[in-house]
């Protein structure tokens, strides 16, 4: 009996997962790193081997220059079915500190780990491995039926990690192809956990500062000045320490404004049962800190942060030195819900640090990043019952609708330029995949029904509707 084209192609999936294996280490040999200069070569050569991957599977594909790294463009247009834009990154971190990795970071070693069988090297999750599940899906149903169920556009950038103008610019030149997309595939997130395939339906955003406070003209000797001419540095950590209640509630008045998360998001969350015993040993914290109104998934997805990432002013070198220092300064980042905008988070800030601080200091607040705003997607749109009925049929679990506390610029750039009403971030990490750090990894079984995923959810999107 002929089994269906769905059938066929999972089952051609199970019977080369070594040479899809053999695939993904040829791609973490390229060290594509973005953010170091030396390695433009390097990203352009990954660019150029995912060209000749997708060219042969019927794509056509164009390389766009950009005034970073180049960005890859593959169409593939079937006959029928929807009409899906997908999206991931060949670029990767940097490795330091090397001497941290048990094997080479561009090597992708096949090893044992916790029970489980991983690819190690740098990118082998965050995002090649995850990239390469949706190009090998497509591969499997091309070889075993001639076409894809429908049409697909693959965007495949080189800057994730280092410039997400790159991306935005791009979007804006092909916006009157791309904003026809029935749907918007990005697979560089993570599982809920080993046996429960999840789909990120919020993001938060991010808007970065370094606040600075001037005070004398240089520093001076505190056995002279102590006592009449303000200190600069007393007065930051004041400030700063004004800003949270001991709780961790943000006392900036409108800095929980204009917050939307959908209420069947909100429900979901309450519902996954998030451990915070789990979260200590993660992070080798010694206790949960935050609102206690609200849950630990609540809080790291759907609150805005205000968070102090360093601290710089005075003598930091050994003895001691009897200074008033001139100037001191804080790098500062806040994580914005769902729904917030960068522009509105910082006028409260502003306007929260200039009525406290204290006369005898200047103050200045400084944008260090183009901000992002919070993003929360909606859960009613049909194709998201498709797709969670496709990862149903993989994984035999529902989906978990997850949020992600930190941001995704690409996501954002595809929300507001494009106005894609359908955008599903269905990634295949683990929390355990040492993403950004030494001894990065990935799952072979992960891998595999990754590709197994991807291959349904195509199914799916190619059916009527």
């Amino acid at each position: 009996m002929t089994q269906d084209p769905l059938q066929r192609t999972l089952k051609h999936i199970d019977q080369n997962q070594t040479q899809a294996i053999d695939r993904l280490k040829e791609l973490i040999a390229i060290p594509s790193i973005s953010t170091l200069p030396e390695h433009q070569k390097d990203c352009d050569s990954a660019a150029q081997w995912l060209k000749h991957q997708l060219e042969p599977l019927g794509f056509e594909v164009s390389i766009h220059p950009t005034h970073s790294h180049p960005i890859i463009k593959a169409d593939y247009t079937a006959s029928t079915g929807s009409y899906v834009v997908f999206y991931g990154h060949y670029d990767v971190q940097p490795v330091d500190p090397i001497s941290q990795w048990h094997h080479p970071p561009f090597e992708g070693k096949i090893k044992d780990m916790d029970g489980k069988k991983v690819i190690t090297g740098r990118g082998a999750s965050d995002d090649k491995g995850q990239m390469m599940t949706f190009i090998e899906a497509c591969r499997a149903f091309i070889h075993e039926t001639g076409s894809l169920p429908c049409s697909v556009t693959c965007i495949l950038e080189g800057d994730e990690e280092n410039d997400p103008s790159a991306i935005s610019t791009f979007l804006k030149t092909h916006k009157p192809q791309l904003e026809n997309a029935d749907c918007l595939l990005i697979c560089d997130t993570q599982n809920w956990n080993e046996h429960t395939p999840a789909i990120t339906t919020s993001l938060r955003g991010l808007v970065a500062y370094e606040l600075t406070l001037s005070g004398p003209a240089s520093d001076l000797h505190s056995g002279m000045y102590g006592g009449v001419i303000q200190n600069p540095l007393q007065v930051l950590c004041q400030l700063l320490g004004s800003i949270h209640d001991r709780h961790g509630h943000v006392l900036i008045p409108g800095f929980y404004d204009d917050i939307h998360v959908p209420e069947t998001l909100r429900n979901q969350a309450r519902q996954l049962p998030f451990s915070p015993d789990s979260l200590l040993e993660e992070t080798g914290a010694q206790a949960i800190w935050g609102e206690p109104n609200h849950s630990i998934a609540e809080t790291l997805w759907f609150l805005p942060t205000f968070e102090v990432n360093g601290i710089i002013g005075g003598h930091i070198g050994d003895g001691c030195k009897t200074i008033i220092p001139s100037v001191a300064s804080a790098k500062i980042t806040c994580r914005l819900a769902p729904g917030q905008q960068p522009m509105a988070i910082t006028t409260h800030i502003e306007q929260f640090l200039k009525q406290h601080c204290p006369s005898g200091t200047k103050l200045t607040l400084k944008s260090t990043c183009e901000g992002m705003p919070g993003l929360a997607i909606n859960p009613d749109h049909q194709l998201m019952y498709t797709i969670q009925n496709a990862l149903n049929d993989e994984w035999q679990a529902r989906p978990a609708l997850i949020g992600f506390g930190g941001s995704i610029p690409a996501t954002i750039a595809f929300h507001e330029i494009l106005n894609i009403d359908c955008c599903m971030l269905i990634g295949f990490a683990s929390r355990d995949d040492n993403i950004h750090a030494p001894n990065e990894h990935f799952g072979l079984s992960t891998f595999h029904r990754g590709t197994r995923s991807w291959a349904r959810i195509l199914w799916a999107l190619g059916l009527p509707s």
